[in-house]
């Protein structure tokens, strides 16, 4: 049973300063407490080809958490996976800039699913509904595609961060 999730951490070019992925690092967290296998990668613009060690035939899908200024380097990113990996792959995008443009970025053929507001528990029922094949509807702050209409679930209540397990 698919049960791995990949975390990407998009640089907009190599040699960029580094940034420690806080939001990914609390959202990994959750998945991992909860059993899911979590790796978070750094992937440049320039090196889609990176991701290619990572997928295998147990990743269930892959999480962007950006800002706007990453989307360009995402959609590469993302575009990379769909041609050239398993099709069922599901690419969920989060961040800034899909909370302000969540229909704009789900009309893009290769983002299947996104994540509004808070992602860690958002992430988790998605996984764990992917993970047994069942349908997304419900799902709290969650948009996604259903042929050719995009759906979007109610809102999460905001997470209170003081009660987040500590990252690993």
């Amino acid at each position: 049973m698919k049960n791995k999730i990949i975390l990407i951490d998009v640089q907009e070019k190599c040699g960029h300063y580094l940034e420690i992925p806080l939001g990914l690092l609390s959202i990994g967290t959750i998945l991992k407490k909860n059993k899911f296998e979590t790796k978070i990668i750094k992937i440049f613009k320039e090196q889609p080809e990176k991701i290619k060690k990572y997928l295998d035939k147990d990743v269930l899908c892959v999480g962007f958490g950006l800002r706007s200024d990453q989307v360009e380097s995402a959609l590469i990113i993302s575009k990379y996976i769909k041609t050239n990996f398993d099709k069922g792959i599901k690419i969920v995008w989060g961040g800034i800039h899909t909370n302000l443009y969540p229909y704009q970025v789900l009309e893009n053929e290769n983002i299947d699913i996104i994540v509004e507001g808070d992602g860690e528990f958002t992430l988790l029922e998605i996984a764990n509904r992917l993970k047994y094949n069942k349908s997304l509807r419900g799902v709290k702050s969650c948009f996604y595609k259903k042929g050719e209409n995009i759906i979007s679930n109610k809102k999460r209540e905001f997470t209170d961060l003081t009660k987040l397990p500590r990252t690993e």
